[in-house]
C-alpha cells in the first residue's frame, strides 16, 4: 500500500498516517475476530467491528464535511483563486481550493489553512478579482 500511495506523489508524513491506520484498523479486527473465537461466539466479533465503525465515523465527521463542503464550494464556485475574501475574524486572498480546504494569502504575507466546512457554514464577504464591482442601476421613470 505504501508503495501505491508513494507512486501517486502523496505527501511522506500522509503515507505514514494512511498506512499506520490501516495497521491498527486491521490489527484491531483481527483481535476482535481473535476474540469471537475464544469466547466461540460470533456476536462479540460482531459487536467488536460495529462499535469500531461507529467510533472510526465519529472521528471522519468533520473531516467528510470538509470533504462535502468543499465539492460544493469547487461545484458552485462562490470562492475562486485571486477573491479577496472575509468571514468570521479571517481575511486575505485565496491563493487554492482544494477538496479539503481552503488556502489564503494574508494581510502579513502569512498562509492562513481554511477548512472547508467554515466557508460553507458561515457568511463570507468575496470581493471578487474576476468582475468589477456592481454598481447599482438607476431607475427610469
Amino acid at each position: 500500500m505504501r508503495d501505491l500511495l508513494v507512486r501517486e506523489h502523496m505527501r511522506a508524513d500522509a503515507v505514514t498516517i494512511a498506512t499506520r491506520v490501516v495497521y491498527f484498523a486491521l490489527l484491531l479486527l483481527g483481535g476482535f475476530i481473535a476474540l469471537g473465537y475464544a469466547t466461540d461466539s460470533q456476536n462479540v466479533t460482531v459487536i467488536g467491528v460495529i462499535g469500531a465503525t461507529v467510533i472510526a465515523s465519529l472521528g471522519l465527521q468533520d473531516i467528510l464535511r470538509n470533504y462535502v463542503s468543499g465539492f460544493y464550494i469547487l461545484f458552485e464556485r462562490n470562492i475562486r483563486v485571486g477573491d479577496s475574501i472575509e468571514f468570521a475574524d479571517k481575511q486575505g486572498v485565496v491563493s487554492e481550493v482544494k477538496m479539503r480546504v481552503t488556502l489564503l494569502k494574508g494581510e502579513n504575507g502569512n498562509l492562513v489553512v481554511v477548512p472547508n466546512a467554515e466557508l460553507f457554514n458561515n457568511t463570507v464577504t468575496v470581493r471578487s478579482a474576476s468582475a468589477p464591482p456592481v454598481t447599482p442601476r438607476k431607475r427610469r421613470g
